[in-house]
């Protein structure tokens, strides 16, 4: 992957990016989405097309993540600009209502999944943005990557125009069975590769099952049971429209000391791990047919999963860099 070295990020400005309003949507009336809608300044004499940038949490952040991202962009968009910006928590997250759909699930903490919160998203959008002529751009990490690949592919009319993909979600796989088993038929300790080691195994499996087994549930009830059913290749299908997409990846140094810190073994991670991710990114590239439109995969150095509160400065770049492609500044 190619590495962007960290940088001074700019003073930030106050954009209030943590105060929320609530909406509710159509087609969930009785629940409320919290939801930071900063329009694109008034200006009549604008040529720019009409924006929107919408931001999607991972499953362990909320809007709140995404405040010095939006604090380090306003400053840097011209004045003649047409682009609005959207946070939102789903439902579930933080300060939004729980998902009325999870009521009577029979476990709430896989009440619905994926496909259902992209169909969401496509409410949200057309609730702040209803002209189809607005174009869409998506900066998404983790799972929220996940969710704009779904939006995209089942929600044409609105595609996204660009898409910002930050350490996407391993959407086809159960990462528990990328590392070896002690306890398997199979193993021979004799074979593993130099530094690997049992204990370091069980350890790095044992975190992974409780963590990120898809058959762990969530708090906001948003289940990955079927993600690798809903998108089992990293390469496909292509998106229609012909978005631009840029694929940043974590920085492989930071993502194994905090892996380390979390309970799993940081050699493991980067001998198993590591190399599976590198390629997914690689994949994800392929999820466009605009050749000249494809950027990455990028290495955040300095930055763990979380490349928006990590690497803040590096995100705006790359937006910026996008939407200077599609013609917004």
């Amino acid at each position: 992957m190619a590495a962007i070295a960290g940088t001074a990020p700019p003073a930030a400005v106050n954009s209030d990016s943590t105060d929320v309003t609530f909406v509710s949507l159509t087609h969930k009336p009785t629940a409320r989405i919290a939801t930071r809608y900063i329009p694109a300044p008034f200006n009549s004499s604008s040529t720019k097309p009409t924006t929107l940038v919408v931001f999607l949490n991972g499953l362990m952040t909320t809007i709140s993540s995404w405040v010095q991202v939006v604090d380090q962009l306003l400053p840097l968009l011209p004045t003649d600009n047409n682009i609005s910006l959207l946070l939102y928590d789903r439902y579930g997250q933080d300060r939004s209502d729980k998902d009325p759909s999870d009521i009577n699930a029979l476990d709430p903490s896989h009440g619905h999944n994926t496909l259902s919160s992209a169909t969401d998203l496509s409410y949200l959008i057309n609730h702040f943005a209803p002209s189809k002529t607005t174009q869409v751009v998506l900066v998404g990490n983790s799972i929220g990557c996940g969710i704009a690949r779904l939006f995209a592919q089942h929600h044409p009319s609105r595609a996204p125009v660009a898409l910002l993909l930050l350490d996407s979600v391993l959407a086809n796989i159960n990462m528990v069975t990328l590392y070896p088993d002690p306890d398997g038929a199979n193993f021979n300790p004799s074979t593993l590769p130099e530094g690997i080691t049992e204990i370091g195994l069980r350890k790095t499996r044992g975190f992974m099952s409780k963590v990120f087994d898809p058959a762990v549930g969530s708090v906001e009830g948003l289940s990955r049971k079927d993600l690798a059913s809903l998108l089992p290749h990293a390469d496909g299908p292509v998106l229609p429209g012909r978005p631009k997409v840029t694929v940043v990846g974590h920085g492989v140094e930071r993502f194994a000391e905090e892996s380390e810190r979390a309970g799993m073994d940081a050699t493991v991670t980067k001998t198993y791990l590591q190399p599976f991710w590198e390629r997914y990114n690689e994949g994800l590239l392929q999820i466009t047919d605009d050749g000249d439109g494809r950027r990455g995969p990028i290495e955040a150095v300095g930055a763990g999963h979380f490349i928006q509160r990590d690497r803040p400065d590096l995100v705006v770049v790359e937006l910026m860099t996008l939407l200077k492609k599609i013609g917004a500044v």
